[in-house]
């Protein structure tokens, strides 16, 4: 570094201080890129500085971790077998209801979206069966 860059040791401390400060906020809001680059910043200032390569190691860590549990997580979009059953239930007794009121189509479009849910269920089967006919 030349020579006119060099700051005193007064105002290098308190930039340090300014940088790390910052990245320990983005690491309490797990925003970890952005305090790895604050991080960084404060290396720029002083290469040799422990306190700053100990904390990027400790965030790239944290990094790490959180990325591990969100990889755990299963991925639960899909419904329940009590929250199917009770679908199916609604679509059938739908169903039903657009038979009462002889609207055929209808009830055939209920009984398709049970398809969508159990392509095997036995009730949307016999509905079928007889709405065809």
């Amino acid at each position: 570094m030349p020579d006119e860059k060099k700051l005193d040791p007064n105002t290098l401390k308190e930039h340090l201080g300014k940088h790390l400060r910052t990245a320990d906020e983005f690491a309490r809001q797990e925003r970890f890129d952005e305090a790895i680059l604050e991080i960084e910043k404060a290396l720029q200032l002083d290469p040799k500085n422990n306190t700053a390569r100990s904390f990027l190691e400790r965030v790239k860590l944290m990094q790490k971790r959180i990325q591990e549990k969100e990889n755990e997580k299963p991925v639960s979009n899909e419904e329940s077998y009590e929250e199917k059953t009770a679908r199916i239930s609604q679509l059938l007794a739908a169903a039903d209801e657009w038979i009462t009121k002889k609207e055929y189509q209808n009830a055939l479009k209920e009984i398709a979206q049970v398809y969508q849910i159990d392509a095997k269920n036995y009730y949307a089967q016999a509905y079928s069966t007889v709405l065809k006919r």
